[in-house]
């Protein structure tokens, strides 16, 4: 076994009972509210589950990764749809990757509206860098624009 991986799966499932057991954050506009993604795992078919911050920035809601490598935005690159769920609330969305110059200004949002040092140190670029910075730095990160299902439901 792998001591921090127990640690990180750990923390992030005590993450995960306190985002379902209290009361979803409000969305504000450039600001990150924290959320549970569902995804559906691109190997096993099984439901997975990780706490993320959820960003809401220019109209749009993102989410927003330091590693692309991670398993959940592989999954989500294999499998578009995804539910988010803080409390009682679950809402499903299509997720869209992006890496241009709007993906850059969603990781300039997410750094700035991030108050948790980890968080930011997690990153390849740091809270008040520059777009081009970031855009240079866009094939290490992963970001995904949000968007109703097409079958209407939010």
């Amino acid at each position: 076994m792998n001591p921090l991986r127990d640690e990180i799966v750990t923390t992030n499932r005590k993450m995960i009972e306190r985002i379902l057991a209290d009361p979803p954050g409000q969305l504000h506009r450039d600001a990150c509210a924290l959320r549970v993604l569902e995804t559906v795992g691109r190997l096993s078919g099984r439901p997975h589950r990780t706490p993320v911050g959820l960003l809401e920035h220019d109209g749009q809601r993102y989410l927003v990764c330091p590693d692309r490598n991670r398993d959940w935005p592989a999954n989500l690159r294999a499998r578009p749809r995804c539910l988010l769920a803080a409390g009682s609330q679950r809402i499903e969305y299509r997720t869209t990757p992006i890496d241009d110059d709007e993906a850059a200004r969603a990781v300039a949002a997410y750094l700035s509206a991030t108050a948790q040092p980890w968080v930011s140190a997690a990153f390849p670029v740091h809270d008040g860098a520059s777009l081009a910075q970031i855009a240079a730095a866009m094939p290490q990160m992963a970001v995904f624009r949000l968007s109703p299902p097409a079958n209407g439901r939010p």
